[in-house]
């Protein structure tokens, strides 16, 4: 995707060109990016891989470990060393859309994690979420308990990506 940005005054020319004489160019906003992605199962930066480590976030791959230091390459290289992260990135399918942050609770009744991204899905016209889950917690299939701000909602892990696309995305959480 890209971003364009110009002065306030030629938007109505550069759309018109995006439009009408560009490749393919359909515009849409960040709200329609968000939804795109989190059907694609696709890890965003502000939601889920922001203050976490690539391990956690099933982007092991972005790790170089022969590139020399960087910050954090002592607690990667220990979660690498040990075999695994202490969080995995899950797909969730609620009976009602939660709200980022809230708390996800297990089988047990027990805080697992929190819901870090969620919307009804323009696709499937559900809700669907993803959410930091403690790794080991869960399996796909397991009924889980979402604490929202209405009060408590059911929800089943579900495998990522929510709608298939052409291309399976980079970003998809995967653990080993």
């Amino acid at each position: 995707h890209y971003t364009v940005v110009c002065a306030p005054e030629e938007g109505p020319t550069v759309f018109d060109s995006l439009v009408n004489r560009g490749l393919n160019a359909p515009p849409f906003g960040y709200e329609t990016l968000d939804a795109l992605a989190l059907e694609a199962g696709s890890a965003q930066f502000a939601t889920e891989i922001e203050s976490r480590l690539a391990n956690d976030t099933g982007l092991r791959d972005a790790v170089d470990f022969e590139k020399g230091c960087f910050v954090g390459q002592e607690v990667a290289s220990r979660i690498e060393n040990r075999g695994r992260p202490s969080t995995n990135l899950c797909g969730i399918s609620p009976e009602r859309c939660p709200d980022r942050g809230d708390t996800v609770l297990g089988t047990e009744g027990d805080a697992i994690g929190e819901v870090t991204s969620a919307l009804v899905s323009p696709t499937l016209e559900e809700p669907i979420a993803m959410a930091a889950l403690d790794a080991g917690t869960v399996s796909e299939g397991d009924t889980l308990t979402i604490e929202t701000g209405e009060g408590p909602t059911d929800a089943t892990v579900t495998p990522l990506p929510f709608v298939d696309g052409s291309e399976r995305s980079g970003r998809i959480p995967t653990y080993q």
